[in-house]
């Protein structure tokens, strides 16, 4: 197991695996002696600042991890990827409020593996099939963005 960084959109910047040997663990040593980062601190694809401990614990963030492992709380691409879909579900006027709340929900458990998967994928094709085809291809969309590979599995994506 090593650890990794990301940018605050989610992009995956690199990986550091955890030593095996003693020559990899003086290889690591020597790099982090002579204060040159592990890894860049801007993304290549989108120019967002990198991070490769959790803002609230500093724990170092496991490779595609969207809640840290050591404290349980959102990690910034979680977050910004959940106030994404919570801003386009606001803005669409075929819910009633009652129905985007629900739909948000809906999105914040298919980031997680739980018993809650397949009752929120249900409600979330529900949605889709209200929408119509372009608000549902939205809807979808934003849902690959957020989903576990587990909860794509239930999403058949």
């Amino acid at each position: 197991m090593g650890f990794a960084a990301y940018c605050k959109n989610g992009h995956l910047v690199g990986i550091v695996q955890s030593p095996r040997t003693g020559s990899d663990l003086r290889r690591l040593a020597e790099r982090h002696a002579t204060g040159i980062p592990f890894f860049s601190p801007f993304c290549k694809e989108c120019g967002e600042a990198t991070v490769s401990q959790c803002p609230h614990c500093e724990a170092r963030i496991e490779l595609n991890a969207k809640y840290c492992g050591s404290c349980g709380k959102v990690l910034p691409w979680t977050e910004n990827a959940l106030a994404a879909a919570r801003a386009y579900t606001d803005d669409l006027d075929e819910f009633t409020s009652d129905e985007k709340e629900k739909l948000n929900e809906n999105f914040k458990v298919l980031t997680k593996d739980s018993p809650s998967v397949p009752l929120a994928v249900r409600l979330l094709q529900k949605a889709v099939a209200k929408a119509g085809p372009v608000v549902g291809s939205a809807i979808l969309e934003i849902a690959k963005t957020l989903a576990t590979a587990e909860a794509k599995k239930h999403l058949g994506i």
